[in-house]
C-alpha cells in the first residue's frame, strides 16, 4: 500500500448520518482527499446500553458508503460502556493495528489544545489521587464524579471546566487520556460537531435532516420509517430499506426491558453483586423492582434515582443479565471483527495484518475459539437476534461476511 495517512474515529453510527458524512468529508479536506478512514463502531448495542437500532453488518456497510475505507467492531461489553472504558478500548484497537496516524473525533469546541491540556490536567496525579479516593460506591456516574473532582482540584473558575459539561468535548478528552495512558504515537485531531442536537431535526433546502436519536424515535414507528428513511443520505436508504422489509430492525425499544424484568425476577442477589456497575446497593434495588413492578416501565421508573442516569441504569441492566464483571472491562479488547470494507480499506487492511497486535476476524465463528470470558459479544448479539422486528436465530450471525464495497 502506498504510504497514505490513515485515521480512525470511535463511533457507533446509529444510524449514519449527514453529520458523520460532513466529517469524513472536513477530515479529508484538511489532511488529503487519499487519507484513508478507519472506523471502530459499536456493536449491536451501544455506549447508552440501548440496542441498536439496525444490525451491526448495516451500519458498517452504510458507513462504507459514506466515506469510511474499512469498519472494525468495538465489541460488546466495551461498546456498551461508560466514556472512559469505552474510550479505551476504541484506542486499544486504533493503536493495536499498527498503521493509525490519527485519532479524529467532532468536539463542541473544535479545538485539540484546550482539550489536550484538559486530558493532561486529568492524568496528572492530584487529579487521580482525589479522583480515586472518592468512595466507589457514593452512586454518583463516572462524569459527575470527573466534573466535581476536577473543582475539588483546579477550582470551579477554572477555564477548562465547562469543556466538562459538554459530551463530546468530554469524551474526546477521554480518547485523549486514552492515548497518553498507552503512549500512543498516534496524534488525536479534532473539528467542531455539526448537525442537529439530540433529537432534533432541520430543513434545509427544502430537504430534512436528522439526528441520530431523532431518526431512532421515527424508525421506532412503523408509519414514520419512510419520514427517517428521506431524512438519511441517499446512499444508505437502499440497505436500510431491505433492512426494514426483511425485519432486521429493532422491534420495539421495550422489548429489551422486557426480557430485563423476567430475568431479574429469578436472578440470584449473589450472582448480581459481582456484575459491574452494582455500586451503592443498585442490586439490590434492582431485585426489589423486579418484584415489585408489573410492567417492564414500572420496572424501569422504579430504578430512576438523582444518582444515576438513565443511560448508566441501563448498562448497568445489560451487564448484569450478561454477567459482565470490572475484570472483564478493565482488560483490553481480546479481538476486533472486520464489518465492513472499500477497496481503499482493503489495502489498509492488508497492511494492518502485517502490524497488528490484535487479532482481526473475518468471520464471528472465530469469536468460538476464544476463551469463555471472551466470548460474552457472542451471547449478546444472540439477545440481540431475539429484539429484531424478525427475530433471527443465533446461529446465523456466525456466518457473516465482511461487506464489500466496490468502487
Amino acid at each position: 500500500m502506498k504510504k497514505r495517512k490513515v485515521a480512525a474515529v470511535i463511533c457507533e453510527y446509529n444510524p449514519f448520518h449527514e453529520g458523520h458524512a460532513w466529517l469524513f468529508h472536513s477530515l479529508r479536506k484538511e489532511l488529503g482527499e487519499d487519507t484513508a478512514i478507519v472506523a471502530i463502531m459499536s456493536g449491536n448495542f451501544t455506549q447508552r446500553g440501548e440496542p441498536a437500532v439496525f444490525p451491526k453488518q448495516i451500519r458498517a456497510a452504510c458507513a462504507v458508503r459514506g466515506g469510511a475505507d474499512l469498519v472494525l467492531e468495538l465489541p460488546f461489553p466495551f461498546s456498551s460502556a461508560g466514556a472512559e472504558r469505552f474510550a479505551s478500548a476504541g484506542v486499544y484497537i486504533a493503536n493495536a493495528l499498527g498503521v493509525v496516524d490519527i485519532l479524529f473525533f467532532g468536539s463542541e469546541c473544535g479545538d485539540i489544545a484546550p482539550l489536550l491540556e484538559l486530558a493532561e490536567r486529568l492524568e496528572a496525579p492530584a487529579f487521580l489521587d482525589a479522583y480515586f479516593s472518592v468512595d466507589e460506591h457514593a452512586g454518583i456516574g463516572c462524569a459527575q464524579k470527573t466534573e466535581t473532582t476536577y473543582k475539588s482540584v483546579y477550582g470551579e473558575t477554572d477555564p477548562l471546566c465547562p469543556l466538562l459539561r459538554q459530551p463530546n468535548n468530554l469524551l474526546g478528552v477521554e480518547y485523549i487520556r486514552a492515548l497518553l495512558r498507552c503512549h500512543s504515537s498516534i496524534r488525536p485531531f479534532t473539528l467542531p460537531r455539526q448537525g442537529m442536537k439530540h433529537g432534533e431535526t432541520e430543513i434545509k433546502n427544502g430537504a430534512a435532516t436528522t439526528s441520530a436519536s431523532a431518526a431512532r424515535q421515527l424508525f421506532a414507528q412503523a408509519d414514520q420509517r419512510d419520514q427517517a428513511l428521506q431524512m438519511l443520505p441517499v446512499y444508505t436508504r437502499d440497505k436500510l430499506s431491505a433492512a426494514i422489509k426483511d425485519g432486521a430492525i429493532l422491534s420495539s425499544e421495550n422489548r429489551l426491558l422486557s426480557f430485563l424484568l423476567l430475568y431479574y425476577r429469578i436472578c440470584r442477589r449473589e450472582e448480581l453483586v459481582r456484575c459491574d456497575g452494582m455500586k451503592g446497593g443498585l442490586a439490590d434495588r434492582i431485585l426489589r423492582a423486579a418484584s415489585s413492578a408489573a410492567t417492564p416501565e414500572d420496572f424501569f421508573a422504579a430504578l430512576r434515582s438523582k444518582n444515576h442516569t438513565d443511560a448508566y441504569l441501563r448498562r448497568a441492566l445489560l451487564y448484569g443479565m450478561l454477567s459482565v464483571n470490572r475484570e472483564q472491562l478493565n482488560a483490553p479488547p481480546a479481538y476486533t471483527q472486520i464489518l465492513a470494507m472499500s477497496e481503499r480499506g482493503k489495502e489498509v487492511l492488508a497492511a494492518a495484518r502485517r502490524k497488528t497486535a490484535i487479532p482481526l476476524f473475518n468471520r464471528p465463528s472465530a469469536i468460538q475459539q476464544l476463551p469463555e470470558g471472551q466470548k460474552i459479544s457472542l451471547r449478546a448479539d444472540s439477545i440481540y437476534s431475539a429484539l429484531l422486528e424478525q427475530p433471527s436465530r443465533p446461529c446465523d450471525q456466525l456466518r457473516y461476511q465482511p461487506y464489500r464495497e466496490n468502487t
